[in-house]
């Protein structure tokens, strides 16, 4: 009799556990949506590679490899702007950047709030600021407020100054005024 009772004493729990196993695996997937043939996102570590150039790239999904570095143009001189371009100087960290004449360059104490390391701000008008300057004593710096897997910025190291490009609204254009940076202090 004690076998008898061993048995189904053991037959309940196996068939518990598998209950307990097979409900734990039907909530999972009510509460997960998978679409086949869709990988699951990628988080990639956030350190950064600098580049011949002075930029510095990070790492993307999926392989987690670094982004390419800018292809290098000899750059010994200033780049030559497309017609109509304005130059934008700034001679206390000594670089120059063309931008279109349908930006505004703002500069003023006004615009440049919230962003406390900003130099310079290109403007078109719509409503957020294009491209935003921001000058940082150290990469530590920086890199505290923009993480490498975020693409939409440009390092530039001049001098001892680390110089950040943003390209608020990843835009093409503001790409195009970033390609014009240039400083003879690299």
């Amino acid at each position: 009799m004690k076998k008898l009772v061993l048995g189904i004493v053991i037959f309940l729990v196996i068939l518990g556990a598998g209950a307990f196993y097979y409900y734990a695996g039907s909530l999972k997937s009510r509460n997960s949506v998978s679409i086949i043939g869709t990988p699951e996102p990628v988080v990639c570590t956030m350190d950064a590679k600098e580049c011949p150039d002075g930029s510095f790239v990070g790492r993307v999904p999926p392989n987690c490899e670094f982004a390419p570095c800018p292809t290098l143009k000899s750059q010994s001189s200033e780049p030559t702007p497309k017609d109509a371009w304005r130059k934008y100087n700034n001679s206390e960290y000594g670089f120059s950047i063309y931008y279109p004449e349908t930006y505004q360059v703002l500069t003023d104490p006004v615009n440049l709030y919230g962003w406390p390391n900003a130099l310079v701000i290109f403007y078109k008008g719509w409503q957020s600021y294009n491209l935003v300057v921001q000058v940082w004593d150290s990469e530590t710096e920086y890199k505290a407020t923009y993480p490498a897997s975020l693409n939409n910025y440009v390092v530039k190291k001049v001098g001892d100054k680390y110089i950040t490009l943003l390209n608020q609204n990843s835009d093409p254009e503001v790409d195009e005024i970033i390609a014009t940076f240039w400083s003879p202090n690299k």
